[in-house]
C-alpha cells in the first residue's frame, strides 16, 4: 500500500488549496520527512487514516471592513472580532461588506484568505 499521495489528491482529501499547502510547509505546520517530501520534481504528502486526521487549522468567515495601505492586507471582522488582518494576494478588488473564507495562520495574528481574488471590483 502506498502511504504517499500527490499534492492534488491530498489537497482534495483535506479540502485545502495548493497555496495553503505551500504556506503550511513554509510555516512548519507540515514537517518535511514526516508529512511531506520531494519525489523528484513533485511534492508528495503522507496519507493518514481518517481516524488519525488532526484538525489542520482554525477556519472562519470574514467580512471586509476596509482595505489597508499595504496592498496584501485587508482589515476584516472575523467571528465577531474586529480589526483582524487578513493576508490576500492583492486587495484592490475587495470592497467593504464582502464575505470570504479565511484560515488562521499558526504562530501569527494573521489570517490567510482561502480562494482566488475577485476578478472585478466587489464581485466574485
Amino acid at each position: 500500500m502506498n502511504d504517499w499521495a500527490d499534492e492534488k489528491t491530498y489537497a482534495e482529501a483535506k479540502g485545502l488549496s495548493h497555496s495553503t499547502l505551500k504556506i503550511m510547509r513554509e510555516n512548519g505546520e507540515l514537517k518535511e520527512g514526516e508529512d511531506w517530501k520531494r519525489d523528484g520534481r513533485k511534492t508528495v504528502y503522507k496519507l493518514t487514516p481518517p481516524d488519525e486526521i488532526k484538525p489542520v487549522t482554525k477556519l472562519g468567515e470574514a467580512v471586509v471592513v476596509r482595505r489597508s495601505a499595504n496592498p496584501m492586507i485587508l482589515v476584516c471582522e472575523v467571528g465577531g472580532a474586529i480589526n483582524q488582518n487578513v493576508r490576500v494576494k492583492n486587495n484592490s478588488k475587495f470592497i467593504p461588506g464582502m464575505t470570504m473564507r479565511v484560515r488562521k495562520m499558526q504562530d501569527s495574528n494573521l489570517w490567510h484568505y482561502e480562494g482566488q481574488c475577485p476578478r472585478f471590483m466587489g464581485r466574485w
